[in-house]
């Protein structure tokens, strides 16, 4: 892996994780793959339904964080890898806790704003390294 490049992992991860992000947002519908729910709640721990969707990007994002140069040296981390790590995985988790957010993200213009966020911070995990 390189620093500012955009790594194999990203292409290969990046389709997992859209797909994901766009069931847990509503842009398509949870039964898009014929053999799979990914709208599925496999548990749930306070307001958060764990989907088979969310699960699929979590893990996708996980993926990308640990394929890193120094996957777990957190204190080497700049702020813009941290921050973008902060707003995706908070893009997917926060909205139940949030009424407003949730109420916000079910429409469609908002839902396609946080997909973007979200993509451009998946992106960003592997491309500044």
């Amino acid at each position: 892996m390189t620093e500012f490049e955009l790594d194999l992992e990203t292409f290969l991860l990046f389709p997992l994780f859209a797909l994901g992000t766009t069931v847990s947002l509503g842009l398509i519908e949870a039964s898009a793959i014929p053999i799979l729910d990914l709208g599925e709640t496999l548990f749930t721990t306070g307001n958060i339904d764990w989907t088979i969707g969310r699960g699929l990007s979590i893990a996708a994002l996980a993926a990308v964080v640990i394929n890193r140069d120094d996957p777990l040296d957190f204190d080497a981390w700049g702020i813009m890898e941290a921050w973008a790590v902060y707003v995706t995985v908070g893009l997917l988790v926060a909205p139940p806790f949030f009424p407003a957010l949730e109420s916000t993200l079910a429409s469609t213009p908002a839902a396609v704003a946080a997909f973007i966020v979200q993509g451009i911070g998946f992106s960003l995990i592997t491309y500044i390294n």
